[in-house]
């Protein structure tokens, strides 16, 4: 199993809600990192990431080297509801893609935003901040 995944939203280091402490405490932070990806605000509350086929769509988040894979996304699915427990439809799909740090590239989990979203809250600078 892939044991790299990409954060961007509430599970970056600097969150410290229980299902970012837990992924902190079972997996190592390598650094920042960047996806081919657009970001938007859901709800005015969290983020969003859309994978993207064009160049100039950017996101920043962190790479982490997950300790115990296989349960830290099971895990993290249930956090981001997209678990086979939960209803349908669900907001995000745990998806593999390429992210690049330090000029290298990555093959990485990432949760894409699947949900219905408006373009108008495109976080343009694709870097979403902890405001508490």
């Amino acid at each position: 199993m892939l044991d790299l995944l990409f954060t961007y939203g509430t599970l970056l280091s600097e969150f410290n809600n229980d299902a970012a402490l837990k992924l902190h405490q079972n997996a190592t932070l390598l650094g920042k990192a960047k996806c081919n990806a657009k970001m938007y605000l859901i709800k005015n509350q969290y983020p969003g990431a859309v994978l993207s086929k064009y160049e100039s769509d950017w996101i920043e988040g962190e790479i982490w080297a997950l300790n115990h894979p296989k349960d830290t996304l099971l895990d993290l699915d249930i956090y981001e509801e997209c678990s086979e427990q939960d209803s349908v439809p669900h907001e995000y799909q745990r998806i593999q893609t390429h992210v690049f740090s330090k000029n290298v590239s990555y093959l990485a989990w990432i949760y894409e935003y699947i949900g219905v979203y408006d373009s108008r809250d495109l976080i343009e600078s694709g870097i979403f901040k902890n405001t508490n």
